[in-house]
């Protein structure tokens, strides 16, 4: 390994949406089977990790990177189609809505993965390139950045930043060293295939969270989770994201939509972060202690 040098997840890439080679091949977003393992690999940065099966991978059977810095988390770039335009190519028959929902549930699994997050350019936009899958070569009418489509698909815009607001306000997400996501980064048990769930516990790489769940359902329909706890609040589901409550789990029971990606924080650290109960704990000590200096000052007041 050369430290500080990072390579790009093709695993991750072609786990999430299929070979870029085949433009009709299919990956976990799209209706691709048994990739689980390798979208996982991709989660943990590409990293040793007990809760990945390695033999399973669609590529990589052995982890290639020491550090999750030495790997780029993405799934498309400048190269080979578009994610919009490879979901329409293994979708031809599929309502707009539809490739939306899967085009959010790939880069919401990008934005919540360790290791090094990469954009392709207009992506928030769902950019198109009309199929052309090596524009290199292509003129500015290909290659463009269309900015009325901004306007035209805001809402995923908005989505977008708030995947990018979440990762930036919550440590859990980019933990800096592999023995860290090893210690509080642990795979949960799914009910059906086609779904990954991870848990990220006890205030992880020092978030003001305690345990965030990250649940993602590939299926063409609505599947029920039981978590460990109970008492949860939506932050991330497959219209809205970021750091807000979208819905509240009483219980420790969840369905997860199609094709949607949901994170979920215990209601107890959403209700204040530690470092809130942490300051709370010095007023109150500190309160305590000035009534005690006041009673003594009093009593020596009365002596003398």
């Amino acid at each position: 390994f050369l430290d500080r040098i990072a390579a790009f997840s093709d695993d991750l890439r072609d786990g999430l949406k299929g070979h870029v080679f085949t433009d009709t091949d299919r990956g976990f977003v799209n209706g691709g089977l048994g990739l689980e393992e390798t979208v996982k690999f991709g989660i943990v940065g590409n990293i040793m990790h007990s809760g990945v099966r390695y033999s399973e991978g669609k590529y990589s059977t052995t982890p290639w990177a020491k550090e999750p810095y030495h790997s780029i988390s993405y799934v498309e770039a400048h190269d080979n189609l578009t994610l919009w335009d490879k979901l329409m190519a293994t979708h031809p028959e599929a309502e707009e809505s539809e490739l939306i929902t899967m085009h959010r549930m790939a880069n919401a699994i990008v934005l919540t993965s360790q290791g090094i997050p990469f954009i392709h350019a207009g992506s928030e936009f769902l950019r198109t390139k009309d199929g052309d899958h090596n524009s290199y070569r292509s003129p500015d009418s290909v290659n463009q950045l269309v900015w009325q489509r901004k306007a035209d698909y805001v809402d995923n815009v908005e989505y977008f930043k708030g995947l990018i607001e979440l990762r930036k306000a919550h440590p859990a997400f980019r933990m800096d060293t592999a023995d860290k996501i090893r210690t509080h980064l642990s795979f949960m048990e799914m009910p059906e295939s086609n779904m990954i769930g991870y848990v990220l516990s006890e205030y992880a790489n020092g978030d003001d969270w305690k345990n965030i769940v990250v649940l993602a359902n590939a299926n063409e329909e609505a599947i029920e989770v039981n978590l460990e706890e109970r008492g949860w609040v939506v932050v991330v589901n497959g219209e809205k994201a970021g750091v807000r409550s979208l819905d509240k789990i009483s219980g420790s029971t969840i369905m997860v939509p199609a094709q949607t990606v949901m994170v979920l924080v215990d209601a107890k650290s959403m209700g204040g972060s530690k470092w809130m109960w942490y300051l709370a704990g010095l007023l109150i000590l500190a309160a305590a202690g000035y009534i005690v200096y006041s009673k003594k000052e009093q009593l020596f007041t009365k002596k003398n």
